[in-house]
Parts: C-alpha cells; structure tokens; sequence
C-alpha cells in the first residue's frame, strides 16, 4: 500500500553501530547529558522522577507521523518515519546543548537557580516554598519596587543588571530569604500577582492536581470504566477551538474485544473462537460470551 505511513520507534535508530543496544527512559536521560545538567554542583547529577524521554519521544512519534500524514496529502504517497529516544534526549537538553555548541564550555549544576537569570530559585515564606523566575531586568525592578517596596535594590546600579545580579546572587538571596520570611505566601502571592511576577508555590504532584488552577482548567477528569465504574484521568492540555475531540475512554482490559474482533472482523463462528478459549488462547482472565443458543 503506498499511501500507508510506517513509523518505527528505537533506541538508537535502526542502523547504524548501535541499532542493537535497548533503551529506556534513564538510560537515555544520562546519556544525553540530561542528567549531568540536573541537580546541585556538589554530588552527583540526577534524573527527573517522570519518564520525560519516554514522553517527549511520543510527542515527536506524533509530530512525525502527522508530517507525514500531512505530506500524503499533498504528494498522494504514505512514507516510513523513524523516531530514536537518543535523539530525542539530545534535543531535550535544550540550552545547554546549543550554550556548548556555541562556547564549548562545559555545562556546571546550579540546582534551583538559574545560569542566565537572577533571581530565579526557590524562596521560603512564613509558610510556604515558592518559585521565582526574574527573567529580565524589568521584572527584578517590579520585585524590588512593587513587591518588597525596595528602592535600595531597584536603584543599585550593579543589581540593576543582570550580569550584576549573577556576579553578587548569594547576597542577593541572603536579602531575599531575609523578607520572604517576614510574611505568609498569600501576602506574597497576591503582591506578586498585580507586580506581573512569574511565581508559583512548590507542590506536589497531589497539591498539584487538587489547586485551583487545575480546577479552572478542568484539568482532571473521570472516564467510565465496564468494571469499577470510572477511573481518573489527565485531560490533555490541548483545546480545539473549533474541531469536535472524542471523549476519552479507558483501557481496554486484558482481551476486553478479543470476542468482538475475532467474529466481527474475522469472521469467526461460534465453535472456532469457543476452541481457542478452551486452549487457552485468551488467557485464564478473558471470559468471553457464551455461545448462542
């Protein structure tokens, strides 16, 4: 069928010296370097807990196939496509593959903080951890001004830019952790909110999931299920305007359309699938139909 779209999905491509070796999320994770760049300077890099490579790999299968579903349409003709995890964590390092291709300068750990911002890091209220990200220098004068009602930091001229805050950031977080702590989250919250400061509290993953902001986007939701009645999901993060998206449903169970797909597409009697059962083709968890009568 020349119009059909192949995609493949391995290790390390298949050619080549390495088509043979397996691969699995961590192992792409340090090998790209993904590792090497996470964590702090004084031990050992770490892994990121989710499976990024698994799932970044996915969203590039995806891309990959659409483009060339994409170019079917235009050329009349299917193609094979190919997507390597490898690959794919190399592309997932980001920045600091393309800072080293550029400078040739070994990349170092900075745990929380940032090597091109400042203040970018984890911060302590009165009662809750808390991200800031000051990307530029606009946004550190609002920090300082509008927020901590700190003209002494806006007016410095060294603080003032970035290379400057960079050069003294352990002084600068000293003073930070000083006034962070004097007030609560929600007293930092909400000046950081008007100021237009990037920030979000540390959560967990179940914090996460039960915060308002994930409840204004509906972001958990609840599929039906044959057996236990409904199960938990993840919506996707995409929203079509326009273009009519199927509900989601939940995974098959273990041979759950075995029966149907045997007689419904195969063509299968009563008697043959009933043969297959009784030697164990289905597994001992699959109870099919019983025959018509």
């Amino acid at each position: 069928n020349p119009r059909a779209v192949f995609c493949s999905i391995s290790a390390y491509g298949r050619e080549g010296p390495y088509r043979d070796r397996l691969g699995f999320d961590p192992v792409a994770q340090a090998e790209s370097g993904f590792v090497a760049m996470n964590g702090y300077p004084d031990r050992q890099g770490v892994r990121a807990s989710s499976a990024v490579m698994d799932i970044s790999t996915a969203m590039m299968v995806g891309n990959a196939v659409l483009g060339a579903l994409f170019a079917r349409n235009r050329d009349g003709e299917g193609q094979f496509v190919e997507v390597g995890l490898f690959d794919t964590a190399l592309l997932m390092t980001g920045w600091a593959s393309m800072q080293h291709l550029m400078t040739g300068v070994p990349h170092k750990r900075h745990g929380n903080t940032s090597t091109d911002t400042s203040p970018s890091g984890v911060f302590q209220s009165k009662d809750q951890a808390f991200y800031i990200n000051c990307g530029n220098d606009k946004i550190f004068n609002r920090l300082a001004l509008q927020v901590l009602e700190r003209p002494d930091l806006a007016n410095d001229p060294v603080l003032a830019q970035r290379q400057g805050r960079l050069a003294r950031q352990n002084e600068l977080f000293a003073t930070l952790d000083e006034l962070f702590a004097q007030q609560p989250w929600a007293y930092w919250q909400e000046r950081m909110r008007a100021a237009q400061i990037p920030c979000g509290e540390v959560r967990s993953v179940g914090e996460a999931l039960r915060s308002p902001e994930a409840r204004a986007r509906e972001a958990v939701t609840w599929i039906p299920h044959p057996t236990v009645g409904q199960v938990p999901n993840v919506a996707s993060p995409i929203r079509f305007a326009k273009t009519p998206v199927v509900d989601p449903v939940a995974a098959p169970t273990i041979g759950q359309h075995s029966e149907e797909i045997l007689r419904e597409v195969l063509g299968y009697d009563d008697a043959r699938i009933a043969a297959l059962a009784a030697r164990g083709v289905f597994g001992e968890r699959v109870a099919l139909k019983p025959p018509a009568a």
